[in-house]
């Protein structure tokens, strides 16, 4: 196998680091704000994870629940900066607590 295709193999995966902290940046300035970053994303390719029964949250990064608005991303964006992406990797018998 080339070794070009296996370093492009990571980014094309996922969203680069850079990515995942301009969302996180993004998402504490508002829905329109996301709206926008997700929707430049998604040109590039690039979307959101899906909620459970909420598919629009995928397009905006937020919710609406009882008048309230929310975003579920900014938690998981937080978590992927505590946890190493090497235990992504790891089956859940590999990681001990």
């Amino acid at each position: 196998m080339d070794d070009g295709a296996e370093a492009e193999k990571p980014e094309q995966k996922g969203w680069p680091n850079s990515k995942i902290k301009e969302l996180r940046e993004v998402l504490t300035m508002g829905s329109n704000s996301a709206k926008i970053f997700i929707q430049e994303m998604s040109y590039r390719g690039r979307t959101l994870p899906e909620i459970e029964g909420y598919p629009e949250c995928k397009d905006t990064g937020w919710l609406c629940e009882n008048k309230k608005q929310f975003t579920p991303y900014f938690d998981m964006l937080e978590l992927m900066e505590i946890y190493p992406i090497k235990l992504e990797e790891k089956e859940v018998s590999d990681v001990q607590l």
